[in-house]
């Protein structure tokens, strides 16, 4: 009956070591969760004022493209290779509505936006 009390305590003190391990690890695998939320977290606010540049950058070129008639800048392209003759300056001046440099800074917004995130996830 005794050596049974022995072998119990044993149990006991081998049970209580592997679950005083386990609640370590347990709260290093939550503070280790916090801390990527947090870097997570942080990672978003840092990038939402680039994103919405980008965004602001997209739609205004977006809308340039939509105030472009191209039926008429077709139209004139067409006239021109079907006849040889025309203006260069119709078709400059349409072209000219296109705000090529805003284009290339929204492009450029766009890749400062997302270039932390693909060095973010390896790219």
């Amino acid at each position: 009956m005794a050596e049974q009390t022995l072998a119990t305590v044993e149990e006991k003190d081998d049970l209580q070591s592997l679950l005083k391990k386990q609640m370590f690890w347990t709260k290093l695998c939550a503070i280790a969760c916090v801390g990527i939320f947090a870097v997570v977290l942080i990672c978003a606010v840092w990038l939402a004022p680039q994103v919405s540049t980008a965004l602001d950058s997209i739609n205004s070129v977006a809308v340039q493209f939509e105030e472009i008639d191209w039926d008429a800048l077709v139209t004139n392209i067409n006239k021109l290779a079907a006849t040889g003759q025309g203006s260069m300056a119709d078709i400059s001046n349409a072209l000219g509505k296109l705000d090529i440099d805003g284009l290339n800074q929204a492009i450029s917004d766009l890749q400062k936006a997302i270039s932390p995130l693909a060095k973010l996830f390896g790219g």
